[in-house]
């Protein structure tokens, strides 16, 4: 009996010992699992923080490019004592059409890709696009997205609300409606298009939408019971296969084409303002956009006004062309042009710019907490007025459209919209000069050799 008792103690005592070990061992695996799980964030934070440094540098580099530009620039002018008049243009230039520009086809598919002008000869031919391919795309794309019966369900849709500049939100939207025209969806927004933000007292546009200016994205704006487009993907550059062949510049100009369809009541505003600021149809126009404001401080640069100049001299030297669009925020610059005389004629909205200057100035606070506030903080906090701005920048984009050639930075997303909206207006490619980066860049800054398109327009 006493025996017995001994074996059960002793079994006990192996029971315990065993039980101990596995313990020890489970708590050796949970820290050496711990510590292999520490050792991967690790690696992974390591790895990020190279990329960060990689992209840092790559970002500097750009900018100290664009520095000494605009350093060589400044030398140069330092050098002239006075801006040389320019002289008449000669017999060749006068006889010149101010409706004949010389608008072409690209050199090849994606040249938009990697050009930062596009100067054709004077005088030569026009090369209109294929006006039925692109009546085409635009069928196509209205049928897709105003169709005889909406979707009860299984349809793409896309948030309203866009925290970005007007243009952004507009090329955002173009990944999205590629994907969606792959899977043979519409894109849906509640509300019809997106929203704007801040406070207004314009009573004509009371609901904040983008929707007051041109027409709906879709005819189909109630998304109740709609599911969720699957937003994976929708990172990716591609084009459909049947429109592959006209390059994504194209593409992309011919969607923002069709999202920028303006209602009635802007394109009467267009037609009065056109009489009061004097455009003669017949007349060349040199389009010129000078994004100043909230950009000098949101993106560190902001070109002055006498490069723009430099560049219309040297359009007006090959095209004759003496009438200039101009359409900026900057009252600054609308005072140097009613100051710059060479025989230039420039034509522009007449309002107060001052409410632009308040970020400059600093006296805007971000509502979203961000270090540097932008117009849409301006907008946000009620300083500045979204529907009125919005309305005028609605006009300024038409009437750039409508000019025969264009001077802007395509760091913008203004910048890039307008010669799209020219492009795929005329189907071809009229003469422009971007005064910093490509059409497709990353983040602002010229990325040469690069064959990934990272930025949400390309």
């Amino acid at each position: 009996m006493l025996r017995n008792h001994y074996i059960v103690g002793g079994v006990a005592l192996v029971a315990l010992a065993l039980v101990g070990g596995l313990i020890h061992m489970s708590n050796h695996n949970k820290e050496a699992a711990a510590g292999m799980q520490g050792m991967v964030a690790t690696l992974e934070i390591e790895r990020k923080a190279q990329e960060l440094e990689q992209q840092m540098a790559t970002k500097e580099g750009e900018l100290q490019d664009m520095r000494k530009r605009l350093e060589t620039f400044e030398k140069t002018q330092a050098q002239k004592t006075t801006v040389k008049t320019e002289t008449q243009p000669s017999s060749a230039m006068q006889s010149y059409s101010g409706v004949n520009t010389p608008c072409v086809k690209p050199p090849y598919p994606d040249f938009m890709s990697y050009a930062r002008e596009f100067l054709p000869p004077a005088g030569f031919p026009p090369q209109y696009g294929d006006d039925e391919t692109i009546t085409k795309f635009q069928n196509d794309m209205h049928a897709r997205q105003y169709p005889s019966q909406c979707p009860a369900s299984d349809a793409a849709f896309f948030s309203q609300w866009c925290p970005y500049g007007t243009s952004a939100c507009f090329h955002l939207l173009s990944r999205p409606m590629t994907a969606a025209w792959e899977a043979g969806k519409p894109i849906i927004m509640n509300g019809g298009h997106f929203s704007l933000m801040g406070k207004t007292k314009d009573p004509y546009c009371q609901n904040k939408s983008v929707s007051c200016f041109i027409e709906p994205v879709s005819n189909c704006t109630e998304l109740s019971g709609y599911t969720p487009f699957n937003a994976q993907g929708w990172a990716k550059r591609f084009i459909p296969k049947d429109w592959a062949h006209m390059g994504y510049f194209w593409w992309v100009s011919q969607q923002m084409r069709f999202l920028f369809r303006l209602n009635e009541h802007v394109k009467k505003e267009v037609d009065a303002t056109k009489k009061r600021i004097g455009w003669k149809d017949g007349v060349a126009v040199l389009g010129i956009h000078v994004r100043h404001g909230d950009s000098c401080k949101v993106r560190l640069h902001c070109w002055p006004f006498e490069m723009y100049m430099e560049e219309a001299r040297r359009l007006r030297s090959l095209y004759g062309v003496s009438t200039i669009y101009l359409a900026t925020d900057s009252k600054a610059i609308i005072e140097k042009a009613k100051k710059h005389g060479d025989g230039w004629n420039f034509l522009f909205l007449d309002f107060d710019r001052s409410h632009f200057d308040l970020i400059a100035q600093g006296k805007v606070v971000s509502p979203f907490g961000f270090d540097n506030p932008s117009l849409d903080d301006c907008h946000g906090t009620g300083q500045c007025d979204p529907v009125s701005d919005m309305f005028r920048m609605m006009v300024d984009l038409e009437l750039l459209r409508q000019s025969n050639f264009f001077i802007g930075a395509f760091s913008a997303n203004g910048g890039r919209l307008v010669y799209e909206l020219m492009a795929a207006t005329k189907g071809c490619m009229p003469p422009f000069i971007s005064l910093d980066v490509h059409w497709c860049h990353m983040g602002g800054y010229a990325m040469e050799g690069y064959t990934e398109w990272m930025h949400t327009s390309c």
